[in-house]
């Protein structure tokens, strides 16, 4: 498994990956702005990474940073593509998330969820 730092080959991917696993919501906004190293203004932090076995990415994971609390990373566009589940994969993308935080300096990784019907 090879972890890829969103970048100017892969943000048609992430933006196809992310439309994929969460139909309901728009993320180009958040990959395209992290892509270029901007943030909203209640942020400091946001970065994505794509997650490949081979030559298929199967999954993708980020973090945003909020200004008001700067030691916390919030876990953002977590998941594994569809056909790709159930194969150990979203474990090793989480403990490679967790590693990812602490060596950018994080103290604690957090993550929000919502209801949202997506099989």
């Amino acid at each position: 498994m090879d972890i890829e730092l969103l970048n100017n080959d892969n943000i048609s991917d992430a933006i196809k990956m992310q439309k994929d696993l969460f139909p309901l919501e728009n993320g180009s906004k958040d990959l395209k702005e992290a892509l270029n190293n901007v943030c909203p203004p209640h942020q400091f932090f946001q970065r994505y990474w794509l997650v490949k076995v081979g030559v298929k990415y199967v999954g993708i994971f980020g973090f945003y940073a909020y200004k008001h609390s700067p030691k916390d990373a919030w876990l953002g566009w977590y998941g594994v593509v569809k056909d790709e589940r159930k194969k150990g994969y979203g474990k090793q993308i989480l403990l490679e998330a967790m590693k990812t935080a602490r060596d950018l300096g994080f103290d604690t990784l957090r993550l929000f969820t919502d209801e949202e019907d997506n099989d």
